[in-house]
């Protein structure tokens, strides 16, 4: 199911696709961009992740790995796979982060791996490095 709070239905900043099912996770993080001035859409699971990306189109998804239905890892494959989001910004955040974890993630198409809880002064720098095209987001 596709949720976008009625607070984040402005269309003027970049599409972020925010996937986690942690709802209380993933439904502040939107509020959180939104307040930023970007366009949000959330899902809670990794195949409304990779349907919600056909047609929202987003420039960036933050995602987290480990949840039901679909995990992250195979929903960063799919996105991947799907013509033009090659050029998708995918950053997961997650509490998975040994260095298997985080090359797992990589393996899958993820750019960028953040570890949970992150701060909000994190999100933020990764995000707007992200979709300002920066060469490293995590820096």
């Amino acid at each position: 199911m596709q949720s976008e709070s009625p607070a984040l239905d402005v269309d003027q900043g970049p599409r972020i696709l925010v996937v986690d099912d942690n709802k209380d996770a993933a439904d502040s993080l939107a509020v959180l961009l939104g307040l930023l001035g970007h366009h949000v859409q959330v899902v809670y699971n990794g195949l409304e992740a990779v349907e919600c990306a056909r047609s929202f189109r987003p420039a960036l998804v933050i995602m987290d790995i480990n949840m039901p239905v679909m995990d992250g890892y195979e929903a960063a494959r799919k996105i991947r796979g799907a013509g033009g989001r090659e050029r998708t910004f995918l950053v997961a955040l997650t509490a998975c982060t040994s260095e298997d974890d985080r090359e797992a993630a990589a393996q899958a198409g993820f750019d960028l791996h953040l570890r949970k809880p992150a701060s909000a002064a994190s999100v933020i720098h990764v995000v707007s490095q992200a979709l300002a095209g920066g060469d490293d987001p995590s820096a």
